[in-house]
């Protein structure tokens, strides 16, 4: 015990609780009758390196897509999102503490809390006890950020399930799915599985890199910015409420089955999934006038600049707008979609959204935060969720180790609550299941209901999950 507490110089009662929790570990290990050499391998203080010793000094600026985040946010509401991991077997509480404890130093522009500076908000490191809780809320409670010491992150379980929530200023989420893998293949090194640093999971015991905090949207070579004007969305019907989220679902699909589809429709999987969203949209919006359904697709920059390595923030976004009475013929639709996507997500439109979304910042950086503050909370849900019906994020297949990979049941990934928009829908895939999620915030089922119609129609095994497992109970009607 000396040797960890020579490593640990935080407040007295955060020091008193990282001791107990190599105290429960030890005697965890100890119940399951491994050797005190062992036990002191995998619990080797050494591990802590001296992050917890050191006084923070560093501090971040935010990237150009963070900076809109803090003036956006409310004191009931934050732009968040979440990414799970179910194992094969429950999660050992004592454990996983143990492993967010050593991996987080690996990740320090992560351990940070936000600051209120005079142009722009920051973040500056912070040294404490980071904690691992099990699930007892609803996914997305607001992050108390007024506390000195709040992180832009909770790590929480339930059952079999690991989850990180992030608040979006800390990071998109290829650089947060990094973080996750990170920290369960931490936590099945403590279990004794040999898990090798390879497939974006880093060596914690190598000192983090600065390209990994760089903000890449730097990375746009100067070109006319495009606009980022938009009109007015329709929107899905059905108030929204109060309690939020009010549903979380999974659709859980055949990923081989999926990606054939798309491969015989000659399309990607985005676009056919997007299509049925679509046609999901057209089923339970409120028509209006001339008004279309438009959804907003992120689109990884890191594929188009493969020099960066950045974990920040590094994604730009289209929009695709079609009119109802233009959805008719599905294989039809789905062209054109395809279509619109591959233009919209090009690299040079994407490049023009870059140069847009620097002139901006670059704009209104000598106004002081409040008044952007201000400005941003009148106006973000103008800007923002009102020009969108929905979005829809694909994450891809995750990729792991194989000495990892067995251990994984499945992925998902969830888009937290926006202030005007129904309904957010994401996509992750890891073997051979594909995690359809759809986070509500309404109580009416036509979106999700005839989602499952257009896929049962075309042949999809759908298996349904959802709130229920995260603490609350709503689910589509049942055949």
């Amino acid at each position: 015990m000396e040797a960890l507490l020579a490593r640990i110089n935080l407040d007295g009662r955060q020091e008193a609780a990282m001791k107990a929790d190599f105290v429960k570990a030890i005697r965890y290990y100890e119940n399951q009758g491994l050797s005190p050499d062992e036990i002191r391998k995998r619990l080797d203080p050494a591990n802590l390196g001296y992050f917890y010793y050191e006084e923070p000094d560093a501090w971040y600026r935010l990237d150009n897509a963070a900076k809109i985040y803090p003036v956006s946010m409310r004191r009931t509401w934050l732009p968040m999102f979440r990414l799970s991991a179910y194992l094969k077997e429950d999660v050992i509480p004592e454990i996983v503490q143990i492993a967010l404890t050593f991996t987080i130093r690996r990740f320090p522009y992560f351990a940070v809390t936000m600051k209120r500076g005079f142009f722009w908000d920051y973040m500056e490191e912070t040294r404490r006890r980071f904690i691992a809780k099990e699930e007892s809320r609803r996914p997305f409670s607001v992050m108390n950020l007024s506390r000195r010491d709040t992180p832009c992150f909770r790590v929480i379980y339930y059952k079999k399930r690991i989850s990180v929530e992030f608040f979006h200023i800390l990071t998109d989420g290829s650089g947060g799915l990094v973080f996750l893998k990170t920290l369960v293949a931490e936590y099945l090194r403590l279990l004794g599985v040999r898990i090798p640093a390879s497939h974006g999971i880093p060596d914690l015991n190598e000192a983090p890199d600065s390209a990994e905090w760089s903000n890449d949207f730097h990375l746009a070579p100067k070109v006319k910015p495009s606009s980022f004007a938009g009109a007015r969305a329709l929107q899905i019907a059905g108030s929204i409420l109060r309690t939020q989220p009010y549903q979380i679902l999974h659709f859980i699909l055949d990923a081989d089955r999926l990606h054939q589809a798309a491969k015989d429709k000659g399309v990607t999987v985005t676009a056919l999934v997007l299509t049925y969203l679509f046609f999901a949209c057209k089923a339970s919006v409120r028509p209006n006038g001339k008004r279309k359904i438009q959804i907003q697709v992120p689109c990884n920059m890191r594929k188009y600049f493969p020099a960066s390595r950045t974990l920040r923030n590094f994604s730009m976004y289209c929009i695709l707008c079609f009119a109802p009475d233009d959805l008719t013929g599905f294989d039809d639709a789905l062209q054109r979609i395809s279509e619109e996507l591959k233009a919209g997500s090009s690299k040079d439109a994407l490049v023009h959204q870059m140069t847009a979304a620097l002139k901006l910042v670059n704009s209104v950086k000598f106004i002081p935060l409040a008044l952007k503050a201000s400005l941003g909370q009148l106006f973000y849900p103008f800007f923002s969720d009102l020009l969108l019906t929905t979005t829809f994020s694909n994450l891809g297949r995750v990729d792991l180790p194989e000495e990892m990979a067995p251990y994984i049941e499945q992925f998902d990934f969830i888009l937290g609550t926006t202030l005007q928009n129904r309904v957010n829908c994401s996509l992750i895939t890891h073997e051979n299941k594909a995690v359809l999620s759809l986070m509500k915030a309404t109580d009416n089922p036509a979106f999700e209901e005839r989602l499952r119609e257009l896929l049962a129609r075309d042949g999809f095994e759908i298996t349904v999950t959802g709130s229920e497992s995260h603490g609350f109970h709503h689910s589509i009607s049942e055949d």
